[in-house]
């Protein structure tokens, strides 16, 4: 029988010592041992989550405080609640780590890099408006 991740974290470190340990007692045993592992290695570490996962989402401020880079398209982590989104970007600086993400909406028009693109080149944007898809709602 195969030993799941999650077995393996908590036989190496001891489900005891974790929660001792750990300053996130929410945060699941398996995502503390693919942090601890990820955040072990030689050099930069880059997770790529193409999840929607929730639970994930919400870990993103301990993988990114422990320096490892995060790219996704899960919308879960950037348009939830302002304190994860601020947590997320405030645990990326305090990690000296980086958050890339890019959702695509409208057909697979790529909005959030070309909202940004205009505004880098000096653009203000003003207004947005329409209906874009189920991912984008009609805002005014």
């Amino acid at each position: 029988m195969a030993t799941t991740l999650e077995e393996f974290g908590i036989a190496v470190i001891g489900e005891q010592r974790l929660h001792r340990t750990r300053p996130s007692p929410r945060l699941r045993l398996c995502y503390i041992a693919i942090i601890d592992y990820l955040s072990g290695a030689p050099s930069k570490v880059i997770l790529v989550d193409n999840t929607s996962a929730n639970s994930l989402a919400e870990a993103y401020p301990q993988f990114l405080r422990r320096g490892i880079s995060i790219i996704t398209p899960n919308k879960k982590a950037l348009s939830g609640s302002y304190q994860l989104w601020e947590d997320i970007f405030s645990s990326a600086d305090a990690g000296h780590s980086y958050v890339f993400h890019e959702s695509f909406v409208g057909a697979g028009l790529p909005i959030i890099s070309t909202l940004k693109d205009l505004i880098i080149t000096g653009d203000e944007i003003t207004r947005i408006q329409g209906v874009f898809s189920g991912t984008m709602s009609f805002r005014k």
